[in-house]
């Protein structure tokens, strides 16, 4: 499972999270999630305590809809194990000026959008970017942009009017995503999937389940370790536990503080 998967299920963005883990993992090691009744070697289900409200990732503020894009899409650059730390994203490469106010990015060549089947591109940088900074919930995190450049197809300079060392890490956000122009245009992204990251939409019945499956031309022929994700959203604190020890689910999140000791005495549940 990707860091980003992890992201999805709460580990970064906070939720308390139960699981039934009696199932076999996608090797057959056993540590694979999987309901007490329902063996699923290659899928996750996902119970939320409410759905996502878009799934445009740059207008965005609620964690219901974060938990669902952030799978979606992919950014220049990820978060690392260490704290404050950012690795390779679609960015394979980057730079620092000696006044510490440009930045060059080398974009990977093998970063495809789900919807358009293009190549993820320097101007789709910069269209992201450009958005997020004129109508963006997150505006405020790219203030200290001066200027973006594409001297080619696959390289990205970001100047800044200042010094600002959070730069990197907010470029790591999972909202700052960068996404399909074309999509973008034609149909907009509050039901659409413009992203290039591990897992494609399939569909979204609003209230009732996304799902989500591998995109098999993601740049990292590792990963995503699941063939498929689905998000149920159920409202009620009694029936999300009750789905996850009948084994309907393997993962809620949002857990009742008058579930959680019931939960962890309950067979199968981790």
């Amino acid at each position: 499972m990707t860091r980003r998967m992890m992201c999805a299920i709460g580990v970064v963005l906070g939720g308390l999270m139960l699981a039934s883990c009696s199932g076999g993992g996608p090797d057959g090691s056993g540590t694979g999630f999987a309901g007490p009744a329902i063996a699923r070697t290659n899928e996750i289900i996902v119970a939320l305590q409410s759905d996502g409200k878009s799934l445009d990732p740059h207008t965005v503020n609620d964690a219901a809809s974060m938990r669902l894009i952030e799978n979606m899409y992919d950014t220049l650059l990820r978060y690392a194990e260490a704290y404050g730390e950012v690795e390779p994203g679609l960015a394979e490469s980057w730079s620092l000026s000696d006044d510490h106010m440009t930045y060059r990015f080398t974009l990977r060549t093998n970063a495809f959008f789900h919807a358009s089947g293009r190549l993820v591109t320097a101007d789709d940088v910069k269209y992201s970017l450009e958005r997020i900074r004129q109508d963006g919930a997150r505006a405020f995190q790219f203030e200290s942009v001066d200027t973006i450049r594409t001297p080619d197809s696959h390289t990205v300079e970001i100047v800044l009017n200042e010094p600002f060392a959070p730069f990197l890490t907010y470029l790591a956000h999972p909202m700052s995503a960068v996404v399909d122009r074309t999509l973008v245009e034609s149909e907009g992204l509050d039901r659409a999937d413009g992203g290039s990251g591990p897992f494609r939409l399939v569909e979204w019945k609003k209230d009732q389940k996304l799902v989500l499956a591998r995109h098999d031309g993601y740049f990292d022929p590792d990963l995503p370790y699941l063939d498929r994700v689905t998000f149920r959203p159920i409202p009620d604190e009694t029936a999300r536990t009750t789905a996850l020890r009948n084994g309907e689910v393997d993962i809620i999140l949002d857990v009742a503080a008058k579930d959680i000791g019931i939960l962890e005495k309950a067979e199968g549940i981790r």
